[in-house]
């Protein structure tokens, strides 16, 4: 059992490149279609910042299959069993796994409230910047029509019964519009040229491809607002690290009792779950429908206590022989 914290550490490890790597696939998934309008991303600083922000709230999940790989090897080959049968408590086996659990909590609150808003500054500048300038064949959703940038780098955009020819046009994405210079305009009715003209971009097109990179997420704790949306993401840059110690300890208990592979997919249901009531409770606060304290704190409290429980279960020399 002397092994125990390097076994830990090792399938932690194994787990967060994992994790990350899934992650962060799935994010560039996600940001895809902005990233083909783009032109030149500066990768070197777009990649790491990405995998710095999953890093915050990839720790506490990778703390459960983590602990749930290493205790599920103990029951593999014996050890669990050996330790239980010459007397050692499981509440003494599992404290590498609080160890790992609360050291991986102090690094992902560190990070959601002071590394990962600025990270995600970064990102967004990164994607924003590469629009600036935009790429022949780039298409975009208008308030009221739809653009799109031809070979010669001229904008051609169709709003209602309006169509629109423009050069050198340059978006502003924070801003939601696409500025251009030189522009004709045609309607039934009208046939000028004016020297410049904005296209507004429609929002929901925009919120989709950046909204997670934007305010509140993008905004230090200490600069949220009191409206109950910032309340609740304050109070869940603490409670989601939190669920890093519980998580642990019920990794190991999963591993100990089921062995590796079935802690990983009864601990990912787990996951899934936690994640759902936090979702669920967000929508809630946001719409007043529940304080936003209790809506972050709600899967911590639920987890807590089912790992508690769990533990108290295992104790003791009748939970020792249940186990063994």
């Amino acid at each position: 059992m002397l092994g125990l914290p390097k076994l830990i550490a090792t399938r932690v490890a194994m787990a967060l490149g994992l994790v990350c790597v899934l992650l962060l696939a799935g994010q560039l998934s996600q940001l895809a279609p902005l990233l083909r309008q783009a032109g030149r991303i500066e990768w070197g600083l777009l990649l790491p910042a990405a995998l710095g922000i999953l890093l915050e709230p990839t720790l506490p999940i990778v703390c459960l299959l983590g602990c749930g790989l290493a205790y599920g090897a103990l029951r593999l080959d014996g050890a669990w069993d050996a330790a239980l049968a010459l007397g050692h408590r499981p509440a003494v086996l599992l404290k590498p796994a609080l160890i790992c659990g609360a050291l991986a909590a102090s690094l992902s609150a560190g990070l959601a409230h002071y590394a990962t808003p600025t990270l995600i500054q970064h990102v967004r500048t990164a994607i924003v910047d590469g629009l600036s300038a935009l790429p022949a064949g780039a298409r975009f959703a208008l308030a009221d029509g739809h653009a799109r940038v031809d070979a010669d780098g001229v904008v051609h955009a169709v709003v209602g019964a309006t169509y629109i020819r423009a050069a050198s046009p340059v978006i502003r994405l924070d801003q939601a519009r696409i500025d251009a210079t030189d522009a004709w305009v045609w309607s039934p009715r009208v046939r000028a040229k004016v020297g410049a003209v904005t296209l507004r971009l429609d929002p929901d097109a925009r919120l989709r491809g950046l909204g997670q990179l934007g305010p509140p997420n993008s905004l230090p704790t200490a600069h949220l607002g009191a409206s109950a949306h910032h309340r609740f993401i304050a109070h869940r840059r603490t409670a989601l690290p939190v669920l890093a110690v519980f998580w642990a300890l019920l990794g190991g208990l999963l591993g100990a009792r089921l062995g590796g592979l079935r802690a990983v997919l009864v601990g990912a249901a787990a996951v899934g779950l936690a994640y759902w009531i936090l979702r669920t409770g967000e929508l809630s606060a946001r719409a007043q429908m529940m304080p936003a304290w209790l809506a972050a704190w709600a899967p911590v409290g639920l987890t807590g206590l089912v790992t508690l429980w769990a533990v108290l279960r295992m104790d003791g020399p009748q939970g020792a022989g249940r186990a063994a």
